[in-house]
């Protein structure tokens, strides 16, 4: 567990990215509410405003880590947030999503075509190497940053529903339903096997996390790796 921490926070150190910190903080509660650990998750609670705090304020100052301590000042005294609460939850609970969501509403069938699938399509060509593929279409997450942050070497989400959208407009709201049917009837699957594909269960858990916030294709390739591990696993067996 100390290694998987560690490993995390030179992560959110060398990228400045905290979500995947969260998502795992979020898959060992739901792991000591399974094992009924009644301790460590009135303490997850209780520690959990400081934790979003300190993510807050890191956003602030990861851009330049050799002045930390001018822009821990500026975070502080910053005096344009009016409400300073509502702003740690907006960063804490990815609310700026749900923002570009409706701006994509707003924009594609209009100021932006509709991508009418090409990111899913990633699925299908994310292993040809560029000098194959040279249009390869990009994922969902730097399209959009190249769309609303032209120039910028970011990437934005805007939540499952926003890829729909801009894939299929109004019609991939049909799409979500469809994904939790998928979801559910791979469920049966693994549960029926047992042990069997422990690894897959797992990283399907914290998938339905991310893939509120991540990409449909990555997130699907990611379970495939964990699919094919298992399978391979048994076969060197």
């Amino acid at each position: 567990t100390l290694l998987i921490v560690l490993f995390f926070l030179i992560e959110i150190v060398m990228s400045g990215n905290r979500i995947f910190f969260a998502v795992y903080l979020l898959s060992f509660l739901t792991s000591c509410w399974v094992f009924e650990r009644k301790k460590i998750i009135i303490a997850m609670l209780i520690v959990s405003p400081a934790i979003g705090l300190i993510f807050d304020a890191w956003a602030s100052v990861r851009h330049d880590l050799t002045n930390v301590t001018q822009s821990t000042t500026s975070y502080v005294t910053d005096n344009s947030v009016r409400n300073r609460a509502m702003t740690v939850m907006i960063g804490v609970t990815e609310g700026t999503d749900v923002v570009l969501l409706m701006h994509m509403i707003n924009d594609f069938g209009g100021k932006f075509d509709y991508l009418y699938g090409r990111t899913y399509g990633r699925l299908l060509t994310f292993f040809l190497p560029k000098s194959v593929y040279p249009h390869r279409p990009h994922d969902f997450a730097t399209l959009a940053a190249n769309l609303y942050e032209p120039g910028e070497s970011t990437s934005l989400a805007s939540t499952a529903l926003g890829e729909a959208y801009a894939n299929f407009g109004f019609v991939g709201i049909f799409w979500l339903p469809a994904m939790t049917w998928a979801a559910f009837r791979f469920t049966d699957h693994l549960a029926r096997a047992g042990k069997s594909y422990s690894l897959a269960s797992g990283v399907l858990f914290v998938m339905f996390i991310w893939v509120a916030r991540g990409t449909f294709a990555e997130s699907v390739i990611l379970l495939g790796g964990a699919v094919l591990d298992r399978k391979s696993t048994r076969l060197n067996s």
